[in-house]
C-alpha cells in the first residue's frame, strides 16, 4: 500500500521551520510539542461534543469546524514524529496488520 505520510511530514517540517523562523528559532523540545497535541486533541473533543449535541451552543460548531482541528491535531503529531525522525510510512501497514491481529 502506498502511503501519503512522507510527503505529509515533509510539508509539516517546512511549515513548522517557517513557524520556528518567525519564532526567533526556538525549537520546542517534546514535551512541549505533546502540550500542543494534547491541546489540539481536547480542541478535537470539544467539536465532536458539539456535533453530537452534548454541549451548549453546539449548533454552530460544523464538521467542517472539526475538520480543521482534526489537521491541526495530525499537524502536531508529525512534527513530532519528526523530532524523533520517524518514518511513518515504514510503520503504518505493520502497524494496521497489528491491529488487524487485536479483533480475530
Amino acid at each position: 500500500m502506498k502511503n501519503p505520510f512522507k510527503e505529509i511530514q515533509k510539508e509539516s517540517e517546512n511549515l513548522n521551520k517557517w513557524i520556528l523562523n518567525k519564532l526567533g528559532n526556538r525549537p520546542y523540545n517534546p514535551y512541549i510539542l505533546l502540550t500542543f497535541l494534547l491541546a489540539e486533541c481536547g480542541e478535537v473533543a470539544d467539536k465532536v461534543r458539539a456535533l453530537e449535541g452534548s454541549r451548549v451552543n453546539s449548533s454552530d460548531v460544523t464538521k467542517d469546524d472539526l475538520a480543521k482541528e482534526i489537521v491541526d491535531a495530525v499537524y502536531n503529531l508529525m512534527i513530532l514524529a519528526n523530532y524523533y525522525s520517524i518514518d511513518l510510512d515504514k510503520y503504518w501497514d505493520k502497524r494496521l496488520g497489528g491491529i488487524k491481529d487485536k479483533f480475530r
